[in-house]
């Protein structure tokens, strides 16, 4: 069997998650809020209604340009979300 080479992906993901399981939850938290820029439990909805008026119009406008340039047969729930 030969060894990965060092720039595999999966080499170097078996390591990160290697590395995640080593260390204390709190810190696992935190480098993966980091890494996807939110925290767990934190909801998109709470996120935007903190937000400063000018940016919850720019999320307005984001949303509403997604639907604009999507089939609008997407009406239930589920696709809806499909489509964010």
């Amino acid at each position: 069997m030969t060894k990965p080479h060092p720039f595999d992906g999966r080499w170097r993901a078996s390591k990160l998650i290697a590395l995640l399981l080593a260390v204390p939850v709190e810190a696992r938290v935190w480098y993966l809020s980091e890494l996807f820029g939110q925290k767990p439990g934190v909801s998109l909805r709470s996120l935007i209604a903190q937000a400063p008026p000018e940016e919850q119009a720019e999320v307005l406008r984001l949303i509403a340009d997604i639907f604009a340039n999507h089939n609008r047969e997407a009406t239930n729930t589920v696709q809806l979300l499909k489509v964010l």
